[in-house]
């Protein structure tokens, strides 16, 4: 009988221990995802989220709820009081809910404790519904005004929707800054929504038109993109006009940091033309200030001579101090 060498008889081990270690594996991969509330699952319109379960109801009471999975695998969760049951795109209570109904869970984590409790319980129509609320700009008609929430009606089959509403919620009319005052029942709207960590969905920016919207959510963005219109080293202020044709004022400070890519470059390589990114740092009755400019183009795009602005032919005070214009 020929006898194996060392290096056989390892590999014959390894040959035999490998699927093994594999099956351990999957195992274990398994049992981590299923005591893990937050591993990504797929959701009912086919994309992943964190803490959410897709499953059919295999038990429920006032207390839990069990899912029972593709795989067959039953998981209980526990509901609370605070517990949004869906149906239909509408609230509802927990009885409209039997075993055998698809449906798809929020999860949320017990602050302080590492244990999940049931958010909101949806139908499949309710989960993709809402999911859309809490990221989609939509077209709304009010129908109450009240003092921490908004009342719509969404779509042509008038959808109910309540929206939070607080201090930073910002009103627009006629493409200016407006209160809720200025709106009432009946009038179309457009909200830009924020989700809530609660599962709430706060309205961001209520405007009485599409351009209205885009426009207030530009004015109240941390960053601008833009071309640069003037500069004002004097008065350290630059002006820069939007993609929504908006004239922006910012100030700026030796601290401001310029780049070009990756690579930070002096006050003095602004020039008029360019397309820039203001990133912006704003605090409480003060003005915006530039903390980073990010040049995004070198080249002017004004068919004037670097430096040159809407003020006249001559540089006039608009040029960064330092700066020449380029030769033709």
């Amino acid at each position: 009988m020929q006898r194996l060498s060392p290096y056989g008889i390892l590999l014959t081990f390894c040959l035999i221990l490998c699927p093994v270690w594999s099956d351990m594996g999957w195992a274990q991969g398994v049992q981590k995802s299923a005591s893990n509330p937050s591993a990504t699952r797929k959701t009912a319109a086919g994309t992943t989220a964190k803490n959410v379960r897709t499953g059919v109801i295999a038990a429920m009471d006032t207390e839990s709820i069990t899912l029972r999975s593709a795989s067959g695998a039953t998981t209980p969760y526990v509901l609370t009081e605070k517990t949004v049951f869906r149906k239909n795109r509408a609230e509802c209570a927990a009885s409209e809910f039997h075993p055998g109904d698809d449906v798809v869970i929020k999860l949320r984590k017990v602050r302080g404790k590492e244990e999940y409790v049931v958010q909101e319980v949806n139908d499949p129509i309710s989960w993709n519904w809402v999911s859309d609320l809490r990221k989609k700009t939509v077209q709304a008609t009010i129908t109450e005004i009240a003092e921490d929430s908004l009342s719509v009606t969404i779509g042509p089959d008038a959808v109910p929707a309540t929206y939070t509403t607080s201090d930073k919620t910002r009103w627009s009319r006629g493409n200016r800054e407006a209160t809720s005052e200025d709106f009432k029942p009946g009038d179309r709207v457009t909200i830009v929504p924020r989700a809530l960590p609660g599962g709430n969905i706060m309205a961001s920016i209520v405007a009485d038109s599409d351009a209205g919207a885009a426009l207030t959510k530009e004015r109240y963005a941390r960053s601008v993109n833009g071309t640069l219109q003037a500069i004002d080293a004097p008065a350290r202020k630059m002006t820069v006009i939007t993609p929504l044709k908006d004239v922006r004022v910012f100030a700026y400070n030796e601290l401001t940091e310029v780049r070009i890519g990756s690579k930070k470059v002096p006050l003095a390589a602004l020039r008029v033309g360019q397309k820039v990114r203001v990133s912006l740092k704003k605090e409480e009755g003060t003005e915006e200030t530039a903390y980073r400019i990010t040049i995004e183009s070198r080249v002017a795009t004004t068919g004037r001579k670097p430096g040159v602005t809407d003020a006249g032919s001559e540089r006039a005070g608009v040029m960064m101090q330092g700066v020449r214009p380029r030769k033709p």
